[in-house]
């Protein structure tokens, strides 16, 4: 059973934890019981205020959604060039990058930033997560255990370090983790996720 890191983007709001079969079923099931498209598309627009420009809009195509996503990233990388220092934008331009499927490139300037701030969370994790969907779990560990390192009851980064013991098969180190992430943590969505995880050895 492969299981998902939790993803811990950006700040605490952002904050999902997901495991894929979980993920799957959920849509599954959502897919089963939505309404048919013919019945959706027999109803009119209402012509209200909220609804009259809608028409309007541009609909978007891969056209012009790569045009955007382009233009986005060279306005990006032109302020990472001129502001070295600028951090938000470098991070903005590696999230692109690595959404854009180009996590190597998004890597060197992860490691920019955490040169500037070696306790950026967010870079860490997304480091981390990146590292471990490309199987190269050493890395993965090490930028978890960065996390921990100074931040030891981050339960993002727990439940991961159990993830990433699952990936290696070290199921016996993975149920460690996350029983006592159970313990720590009860009634938590991470708890339920390390309970879940259990469940799936």
């Amino acid at each position: 059973m492969n299981f998902k890191f939790s993803t811990k983007i950006f700040y605490p709001a952002f904050f999902l934890i997901l495991v894929v079969g979980v993920i799957l079923v959920t849509q599954f099931e959502k897919e089963k019981t939505s309404t048919p498209l013919s019945s959706i598309e027999e109803k009119q627009m209402p012509m209200d205020d909220v609804h009259k420009n809608l028409g309007n809009a541009e609909t978007p195509t891969r056209a012009n959604v790569n045009e955007n996503f382009r233009k986005q990233l060279a306005d990006l990388k032109l302020k990472v060039e001129s502001n070295p220092k600028d951090t938000l934008s470098m991070r903005q331009y590696a999230d692109l990058l690595n959404e854009g499927h180009k996590p190597l490139e998004a890597i060197q300037y992860y490691d920019q930033i955490l040169k500037i701030n070696s306790k950026r969370k967010d870079v860490l994790f997304n480091l981390s997560i990146i590292y471990f969907n490309n199987q190269d779990l050493i890395k993965a560990e090490e930028f978890t255990n960065r996390i921990l390192s100074f931040d030891k009851n981050d339960e993002q980064a727990e439940y991961n370090l159990g993830a990433i013991f699952a990936a290696k098969g070290d199921k016996d180190k993975a149920k460690k983790i996350w029983q006592e992430i159970i313990k720590k943590y009860p009634e938590t969505p991470t708890a339920q996720l390390a309970s879940t995880s259990i469940d799936r050895l």
